[in-house]
């Protein structure tokens, strides 16, 4: 099971862990464990994680947020993909840089709104003015 709660898929359907030890992936999606009360180099391969490459124009997203294939397609197992184990998936934004330009954008936007404020006083203004008259 993922962070998410989601199973996690290998060739032969969702992956289940038996009691072990000690558990490693491989770049190419291997599932290995060492059996609880075997020997360090007793290692087991239970399955392989299912590394998919679909086309981007087959995928969506689902109401959770989650990215899905379109019509629930599953996608065949692709052996060019790997997997760079011991490392965390990074965001492609940075927050700081993010909240600035949110900072500036509300400045900017706060200024033009008081710019549109002082050109209706101005035009009320010369309304009256020209009443007067």
């Amino acid at each position: 099971i993922n962070g998410a709660g989601q199973q996690v898929l290998g060739d032969a359907g969702p992956i289940t862990l038996p009691p072990f030890q000690s558990l490693t992936i491989g770049s190419d999606g291997t599932v290995s464990i060492v059996p609880v009360g075997e020997q360090p180099n007793a290692i087991a391969a239970l399955d392989r994680i299912k590394l998919v490459n679909p086309p981007v124009a087959s995928l969506g997203k689902s109401e959770a947020g989650a990215i899905v294939a379109n019509g629930g397609l599953d996608s065949d197992a692709d052996a060019a993909v790997t997997l760079i184990t011991g490392s965390l998936e990074g965001s492609n934004v940075s927050a700081v840089s993010a909240m600035v330009e949110m900072i500036e954008l509300a400045r900017q936007f706060e200024s033009e709104v008081n710019m549109l404020e002082s050109a209706e006083e101005i035009d009320s203004d010369s309304i009256r003015l020209m009443r007067m008259e």
